[in-house]
């Protein structure tokens, strides 16, 4: 297993009240699979991907990402772990306004340590075109390709997908889930997508289901059909 995830436990503080966001999460992903994290709102979808991906600490347990225990790494070692193994897809984009497509996804290559060719990964999310375009001359679709690129280019082990597509209309929403698919096999990933959509686990290898901070489901799932047959 990439992702080996034991009896882990997380709470906030909100005023003088305790709150348990994940409540003794146990769960495994495997290598190249691409699993979907799917819950309602406060049912700790965001929280759990947070924990993987190093922003944020467990308070319990143990959360083994190839095989190294998270909870066990100083505050600069998750740094090194973000920059070195993680890539983030967020709903918004979270380009940078002033900088052309070519430059964003240029900003996350000098971070890596042995980044991918930033024409090459354009040209496979099919940006090239626009390379010298700013995020406002993008469409939605356009701006998460290279939001998509932008993860990528770092060679990264995860991509971390936090609703990606939330912000887009279905057509374009059916596009980005194809493009992911091409893209675990091309670049040899492991991509986890957090929804509350239902319908996109149907392009899942694995189906985890979050309910009130605890794991309801952890499904393989046996059917899986390809974007462009998702329906919702």
């Amino acid at each position: 297993m990439l992702i080996e995830i034991e009896n882990m436990d997380k709470s906030f503080i909100t005023g003088k009240e305790s709150f348990k966001a994940l409540k003794n999460v146990s769960l495994s992903i495997d290598k190249g699979e691409i699993a979907v994290i799917l819950g309602p709102s406060g049912s700790g979808k965001s929280t759990l991907l947070n924990i993987i991906g190093g922003i944020d600490k467990a308070d319990k347990g143990s959360v083994i990402i190839d095989n190294v225990d998270l909870t066990q790494l100083s505050d600069s070692k998750l740094t090194q772990y973000r920059r070195n193994s993680i890539g983030f897809i967020f709903q918004f984009y979270n380009l940078i306004p002033n900088l052309t497509v070519y430059e964003n996804v240029e900003v996350a290559a000098n971070i890596s340590k042995d980044p991918l060719d930033i024409d090459e990964v354009l040209h496979s999310v099919d940006m090239s075109e626009f390379k010298h375009r700013f995020p406002r001359e993008l469409s939605g679709g356009q701006q998460q390709r290279v939001s998509i690129a932008r993860a990528i280019v770092k060679k990264p082990k995860f991509l971390l997908c936090d609703e990606p597509t939330g912000a887009l209309d279905y057509h374009t929403s059916i596009e980005i889930l194809r493009l992911m698919t091409v893209i675990i096999k091309e670049f040899d990933t492991t991509v986890l997508i957090i929804t509350h959509n239902t319908a996109i686990s149907t392009i899942a290898n694995r189906i985890i289901k979050l309910r009130s901070g605890e794991v309801a489901e952890n499904l393989i799932n046996d059917h899986v059909l390809p974007a462009e047959s998702v329906v919702w």
